[in-house]
C-alpha cells in the first residue's frame, strides 16, 4: 500500500517550493523597482529641466533689476552679488556682459552646456532726455543635463539594489519563518509516512493555514488509515473466501470425476463446456473431441431404441423467462461406438448471479446394471432358484390375474393341474438331495417341452407341480395331464450307476366364471390330486364336486386346518382324569387318562 520513497531525495529539494515563492516575489519586486525607476528618472529629469529653466529665469530677471536698480554703476561693482546669485542657483560659471563691460565667475570648462539670455538695462539721464537703454548678456555655464541625471539615476540605483537586498533578505527570513520551516516539517513527515511510519501526523496545533491543513490531513490519513485497515481485512477475508472456494472447486472437481454419474455443462449456444469421465464412457466422447460441439451431435437420448430422439428442454441464454425446474425423465442413451444404455436424465438450467440463464447441466444416471438387477431380482421372486420355472407365488399371483380376467368379461374356460410326484423320496432317501435336485432339475425341462407357449408351469414347493391351461376345456386339459403323466412315468434318471422311474398324481380342476377364489381351486385341485394317489398313485383326477371319496379328503383337509388353526391359537382344552383299580388292594401308583379337546366357534367344546 505504501509507495516507496526515492533513495536520493534531499531536505534542498524539498525546499524548492519555498525558495520559488522567495525567487518569484523578489524577482516580481525587481521588476516593479525598476519600472519605478524609469518613471522617476523621467520624473526627476523634466524636475531637472524644469528647474534649470526656472534657474536661468530667475537669474536673469535678478541680473536685471540689480543692474537696472544701480544704473550708472560699474559692472565691477556687482561681483559678489552675481556670484551669490551664482552659487544660489548652483550655475558651474556665470558672465554678464553690459556694453564693453564683462564679469566671469566660476570655472568655465569645455564639458559645461552654455546657455545665454540677454537683458535690457534703462538708465535715467535726466528729466527732459529720455533714459538710456543698455543691453547686456548673461551666459550661464551647467553640467550637462545627462550627467546630472545620470548621477541621480545611479544614486537611485544604488539605494534600490539596497532596498532590495535588504528587503529579499528579510522577505526570505519571513518566508522561512512562515513556510519553509512547516513546510518542510510536513515534506518530513510525509516522507517518513511514505516509508512506513504510518503513526506520524502532521502539527495541527499551528493556529494558521498549516495547522489548519494539518488537521485536515490528519483527518485523511486517519480516514485512509482506516480504509486500508478495512481493506487489508477485506482482501484476507477475501483470501480466505478465495481458498474456501479453491477447496470447493477442488472438492466438486473431484467429485465430478469421482462420481459414476455422467455431468455434462452447455452454454446457452447448447455447446458442451463439461464432460466428466462417467460422462465420455456413457457417450463414448471424450472432452477433446466433445468440447465445443452442439449437445445434439453428442447425445442420443430415445424412448426406446426405434423411437424418436428426445428433444431436451436445453436452457439458452436468449430464454427471456425459463422455467427453473430440472426436467427428469429415463430413456435409453446410443453410444459413439452403437453401446445401448438405459439411463434416467435430468435437465437443469444454469444461472449467473443476475438470475440470467447462461445454459444448462445435464445429468445421466446409468440404469443398466440398476434394471439388471431389478430384473434378476423379479426374476428371484418370482421364480424357483432350482428349476427355473415360475414359484408358488407367481403361480398364485396369474391364477388369481386368470380369475379376475375371466369374471370381468364373462366367459372363459381354463384348467388348472396338480401334480405331486410318486416315489420322489426314495431318490432323495438312496442318492441324496443333491441326485434329487438334478433329476428334479432335469424332469422340469421335459415337462416344460409339452405344454403350450400360453401355458404356465410351475414348481409349487417339494416335488409338488402345477400347471396353468388357459383357454382350454376340460377334455383338453385331461390330454394335456395324460400326456404329462406318461412323459414322467417314461422319464428315467440315472445317478451314479443307479437308475430310478417315476410315476406322477395329478389333480384336474376346471376354471370358469364361477369358480369362487384362487384358494377354493387350490383345494380343489390338492384334493383331486390326493384323490389319484388314494386311487393307486400315477394317474390323472378330475375334480367332481359330488365325488364321495374327494368329500372324506375335504372333511379330513378341514380337521387339519381347524387342528393347526387351534394349536397356533392355543384354543386346546387339555383334561385330566385319574385311573383307579377295582380292586382297592391293589398298588398301581398314579395314573391318569388325558384328554384333549378343541374349542369351536361358539366357545363350546
Amino acid at each position: 500500500m505504501n509507495a516507496p520513497a526515492e533513495q536520493g531525495s534531499s531536505p534542498v529539494q524539498s525546499a524548492g517550493i519555498p525558495a520559488k515563492i522567495t525567487g518569484i516575489v523578489f524577482w516580481g519586486l525587481v521588476v516593479i523597482g525598476l519600472l519605478l525607476t524609469a518613471i522617476i528618472n523621467h520624473y526627476i529629469e523634466d524636475a531637472l529641466h524644469f528647474e534649470r529653466e526656472l534657474s536661468i529665469t530667475a537669474a536673469t530677471g535678478s541680473i536685471d533689476e540689480m543692474m537696472e536698480s544701480h544704473a550708472g554703476e560699474p559692472l565691477d561693482s556687482f561681483h559678489s552679488e552675481i556670484d551669490e546669485w551664482r552659487n544660489r542657483f548652483k550655475f558651474d560659471a556665470l558672465t554678464v556682459t553690459l556694453t564693453d563691460e564683462s564679469v566671469t565667475l566660476g570655472n568655465i570648462t569645455s564639458d559645461l552646456n552654455e546657455t545665454k539670455r540677454t537683458f535690457y538695462t534703462r538708465i535715467p539721464v535726466d528729466d527732459e532726455t529720455p533714459d538710456l537703454l543698455r543691453s547686456g548678456t548673461i551666459t550661464i555655464y551647467q553640467a550637462p543635463l545627462a550627467a546630472v541625471v545620470g548621477d541621480y539615476r545611479k544614486n537611485i540605483l544604488i539605494g534600490m539594489v539596497g532596498l532590495f537586498l535588504v528587503f529579499g533578505m528579510l522577505l526570505q527570513f519571513i518566508l522561512k519563518r512562515i513556510i519553509s520551516i512547516p513546510f518542510m516539517h510536513m515534506v518530513d513527515t510525509a516522507r517518513s509516512f511514505v516509508k512506513g511510519q504510518e503513526d506520524l501526523r502532521f502539527d495541527d496545533k499551528r493556529q494558521d493555514e498549516f495547522g489548519f491543513l494539518g488537521t485536515f490531513i490528519n483527518q485523511a490519513l486517519d480516514h485512509l488509515t482506516d480504509q486500508q485497515l478495512k481493506l487489508e481485512s477485506a482482501l484476507e477475508r477475501q483470501h480466505e473466501v478465495e481458498k474456501d472456494l479453491e477447496k470447493e472447486k477442488d472438492l466438486a472437481e473431484t467429485t465430478l470425476y469421482s462420481i459414476t454419474d455422467a455431468v455434462i455443462t452447455i452454454d446457452g449456444n447448447s455447446n458442451i463446456e463439461f464432460l466428466n469421465p462417467a460422462g465420455e464412457r456413457m457417450t463414448g466422447w471424450s472432452i477433446e473431441h466433445a468440447r465445443f460441439k452442439d449437445i445434439e451431435k453428442i447425445l442420443d437420448l430415445r424412448k426406446s431404441k426405434q423411437d424418436k430422439r428426445i428433444e431436451l428442454p436445453i436452457h439458452r441464454d436468449t430464454d427471456k423467462d425459463p422455467s427453473l425446474e430440472t426436467v427428469k425423465g429415463t430413456a435409453v442413451l446410443t453410444s459413439r461406438d452403437g453401446m445401448y444404455k438405459s439411463v434416467e436424465y435430468s435437465v437443469a438450467p444454469t444461472l449467473d448471479h443476475t438470475g440470467r440463464t447462461m445454459g444448462s447441466v445435464i445429468v445421466l444416471q446409468d440404469l443398466t446394471e440398476a434394471q439388471e438387477l431389478a430384473q434378476q431380482l423379479v426374476y428371484q421372486a418370482t421364480h424357483d432358484g432350482l428349476t427355473g420355472l415360475i414359484n408358488r407365488n407367481e403361480f398364485d399371483n396369474r391364477i388369481q390375474s386368470l380369475l379376475e380376467n375371466t369374471k370381468k368379461i364373462g366367459a372363459g374356460t381354463h384348467a388348472l393341474l396338480y401334480m405331486d410326484l410318486d416315489q420322489f423320496k426314495m431318490v432323495n432317501d438312496s442318492c441324496g438331495h443333491i441326485a434329487g435336485d438334478e433329476m428334479l432339475r432335469q424332469l422340469s425341462e421335459r415337462i416344460r417341452e409339452h405344454i403350450g407357449k400360453s401355458d404356465t408351469l410351475a414348481r409349487l414347493g417339494g416335488d409338488e407341480f402345477g400347471v396353468l391351461l388357459e383357454d382350454s376345456t376340460v377334455h383338453r386339459a385331461e390330454f394335456v395331464a395324460n400326456r404329462l403323466r406318461e412323459e414322467v412315468e417314461d422319464f428315467r434318471f440315472s445317478w451314479n450307476d443307479k437308475s430310478f422311474g417315476l410315476g406322477v398324481s395329478i389333480g384336474l380342476v376346471s376354471i370358469d366364471i364361477n369358480t369362487d377364489s384362487k384358494d377354493d381351486l387350490l383345494s380343489m385341485a390338492d384334493r383331486a390330486c390326493y384323490a389319484a394317489k388314494d386311487a393307486g398313485r400315477n394317474r390323472v383326477r378330475v375334480f367332481q364336486p359330488n365325488d364321495l371319496e374327494m368329500l372324506r379328503r375335504h372333511k379330513d383337509t378341514e380337521w387339519v386346518s381347524r387342528i393347526h388353526n387351534a394349536i397356533d391359537e392355543d384354543t386346546l382344552l387339555i383334561a385330566a382324569q385319574p385311573i383307579v383299580p377295582i380292586n382297592p388292594e391293589r398298588k398301581m401308583g398314579e395314573i391318569f387318562e388325558i384328554l384333549i379337546r378343541m374349542q369351536g366357534i361358539d366357545g363350546k367344546t
